[in-house]
């Protein structure tokens, strides 16, 4: 039996939806007021939400990528970067949030003899970029290469891919959780300053002569 509702959306119409009511005594709905939020959205519902496989799909182009980068020019490298990175960190921000009901289920994957294979393998990619100040979770200034921002963010997202993509609720969970955090205090955090490097390297700054060019 359907019975028909009147809802205002705010778009200034009055739209009418039909409600099914199948029965079984219990109440489904799922409140979506435009904010972002989801509400009345069981943490089943939100592992599996399309935010969350989103993020899954384009964090592990870039994992995939990543290990790959020796096979690729700089200027490819670097093109593939200045896109892939806005994504991450747009895809970041919308990850539903959750609470973790199962911290057993949390894992981390990447070694630190696998951090230091990428790192030297970002590095002899990138062997002609010099170092930059970033501010690091503390608070501090401190001085990184590009290779250790890309490798950072590289050991986060795939931590979270190898987690994520387990069939399994509480695996899932925990991965999202984790990459949440990380994308708070580090991973999230350090892409502006991937991006400014990558930005300043494909678009070099004008020289006097460019400017006069324009005279």
């Amino acid at each position: 039996m359907q019975e028909e509702k009147h809802h205002h959306c705010g778009c200034g119409e009055e739209h009418h939806h039909h409600e099914e009511h199948c029965g079984c005594e219990h109440h489904h709905h799922e409140d979506h007021c435009g904010c972002g939020h989801h509400h009345h959205e069981h943490t089943a519902d939100r592992i599996e939400h399309h935010n969350a496989i989103e993020f899954y799909t384009v964090a592990n182009e870039f994992c995939l990528f990543i290990e790959q980068v020796e096979h690729y020019e700089l200027n490819d490298v670097l093109s593939y970067l200045q896109k892939i990175c806005p994504l991450l960190y747009l895809k970041g921000s919308m990850l539903p949030v959750l609470e973790i009901e199962d911290n057993e289920a949390g894992e981390r994957f990447v070694t630190e003899e696998d951090y230091q294979t990428m790192y030297l393998s970002l590095k002899r990619r990138f062997e002609c970029f010099r170092e930059f100040s970033v501010v690091d979770d503390f608070g501090e200034v401190r001085a990184m290469d590009l290779a250790e921002v890309f490798a950072d963010i590289y050991q986060d997202l795939k931590d979270f891919v190898l987690l994520y993509g387990r069939e399994n609720s509480a695996a899932k969970e925990n991965a999202l959780s984790a990459v949440q955090y990380y994308y708070e205090t580090r991973w999230g955090g350090l892409i502006p300053y991937a991006m400014s490097v990558v930005h300043k390297q494909l678009f070099p700054q004008p020289t006097d002569e460019d400017y006069a060019d324009f005279e």
